[in-house]
């Protein structure tokens, strides 16, 4: 049995259906992973263009000259913070893609498999961030009394 899974022709294990499907989701991962980058170009791009016209901008409205570079510095650091996340992400949807569009190519149920353990690895960490964030919301509530 083990022998039979190391073989790169043993593709029967999945019917036509599934490796269609799987396909599909390989597919619509790739498009994902490449408008995601396309997104984040798009932010940094915004980011830096409004960062030059704000130092130039005349208007502080209300707030004294301390108040500016505090929010600079912070939306910097949660763009930089946005940014690797993506980028990890993006690292993570592309090797499914890519490894699975091959390996269903080729019949290579090893690349497959690698591929969709990328798939897996991505969900494991977006559901420890949600549960890391649903518990930061209730920590909040509890510590302001809500």
């Amino acid at each position: 049995m083990q022998e039979r899974d190391n073989n790169p022709s043993s593709s029967h294990l999945l019917d036509v259906h599934a490796k269609s499907a799987i396909r599909g989701a390989a597919k619509a991962a790739g498009l994902t992973a490449l408008l995601s980058v396309s997104g984040t170009i798009i932010s940094l791009i915004a980011y830096i263009t409004k960062s030059s016209l704000a130092k130039a901008g005349p208007a502080k409205e209300g707030f004294d000259d301390t108040a500016m570079p505090v929010a600079t510095q912070n939306a910097a650091f949660v763009l930089s913070a946005f940014t690797i996340i993506t980028l990890i992400f993006v690292f993570l949807i592309y090797s499914f893609s890519r490894l699975t569009q091959q390996g269903l190519k080729s019949g290579n149920n090893h690349m497959v498999n690698k591929g969709l353990s990328y798939l897996s690895l991505y969900f494991k960490i977006i559901g420890i961030g949600l549960l890391g964030l649903l518990v930061f919301s209730f920590l909040r509530m509890f510590a302001t009394g809500l």
